[in-house]
């Protein structure tokens, strides 16, 4: 069983899109080699204390309703946070983009 580390919170409003609010908590796990339960294929620093981490995991796309490839891209440092989530098909080679997630206080 995955040991918990870490848990962050995340809570998010849309002014003009109130039925599109909510919430969400990241899991980081196992030694910090999982994010949500996807393997962390990179970690990186860059300058100023910004992190980047990259998960991959296989699960179905909710746009087309096909099994891919699905990357999420972190991006973390102080007071910003981002979260990108790309797809990729089966026997295919370009990435999709499907959302990003960009947050600043």
């Amino acid at each position: 069983m995955a040991k918990d580390i870490l848990f962050f919170g995340l809570e998010y409003e849309f002014p003009n899109e109130p039925s599109a609010n909510g919430n969400d908590t990241l899991r980081i796990c196992n030694e910090g080699t999982l994010l949500d339960q996807a393997a962390v294929t990179s970690k990186r620093f860059f300058e100023k204390g910004k992190l980047e981490i990259i998960t991959e995991r296989v699960g179905l796309d909710g746009n087309e309703k096909r099994e891919a490839l699905i990357k999420h891209t972190f991006v973390l440092s102080n007071g910003i946070f981002s979260n990108r989530k790309d797809v990729r098909f089966e026997g295919e080679t370009p990435w999709i983009k499907r959302n990003e997630y960009s947050f600043s206080r």
